[in-house]
Formats: structure tokens, sequence, C-alpha cells
């Protein structure tokens, strides 16, 4: 099974196609975390204060026990619109890790949102019982 060591840097972003999306990016040991409230606003994490990351090696093994390295590249449903996510981790060194949805989620997405609420609280993301609803 692979490990994630080190993270040089973490993106996760969910939001609508029409709605708004919620944005978290750490690098260097800074958590930056936003929210963008339509489609068309232009809006970047540069402008966004950042905070230190406070337990990087709590961060990294909750992830490990998820098992995100071993998430499938696609989570998808022929669905209209609806909610979109996407994670990318690139970690030990330059190894990268890009996993996105559409509708459709792995069976341990509650347990990340769960985890990436520590850094902001996800208002778009409603803990449920995503293997029911896909």
């Amino acid at each position: 099974m692979k490990r994630i060591k080190t993270i040089k840097e973490f993106e996760f972003s969910i939001g609508g196609c029409f709605g708004d999306t919620e944005k978290l990016h750490i690098k260097d040991g800074i958590v930056k975390a936003w929210r963008v409230e339509s489609l068309y606003e232009q809006f970047t994490h540069k402008d966004v204060q950042g905070k230190p990351l406070k337990n990087k090696t709590l961060f990294i093994n909750q992830l490990n026990e998820l098992q995100v390295l071993s998430l499938n590249k696609e989570y998808w449903k022929p669905v209209m619109d609806g909610t979109q996510w996407e994670l990318k981790i690139t970690y030990n060194g330059n190894l990268k890790k890009h996993v996105h949805g559409s509708n459709h989620y792995p069976d341990n997405f509650n347990e990340l949102i769960k985890i990436l609420n520590q850094f902001y609280p996800f208002e778009e993301v409603e803990l449920l019982d995503w293997m029911q609803n896909n």
C-alpha cells in the first residue's frame, strides 16, 4: 500500500456548476481556505490570508488511514449540473495524486470531509450516507 510521508501541496474543492465553490489549499505548511460565490467571480487564493498548518503529522496520518492514495481517479454519475469536487496532492517529493468527481463519491468521502473540516467548514457538503445516494 502506498503511503504519504510528506505533503508538498494539497488542494481540495467542491461546489456546483452554477453555485458556490469552496476551496482548501495547503502549501509549504500554510493553510488557505475560501469560498467563491458564483461561477463567474474571479478570485484567487493569493488574496486569502493563510494560517500555519498546526499538526502536519496528524493530517498525513489521517489521510493514510483513509488510504487516499488508493482512490480511483474519477467518480462520475451522468447528472446535469449537481456537485463537482476535486482533490490534488503532491506528496513524497513530486509524486502526484489527482482525484475528481461529479455527483458521485468514494465510500470514505464523509471521513475525508470530516478531516478537512478541521481547516474549513465546508458548507456546501452535507454529510450524508453517500452509499445510499450513489
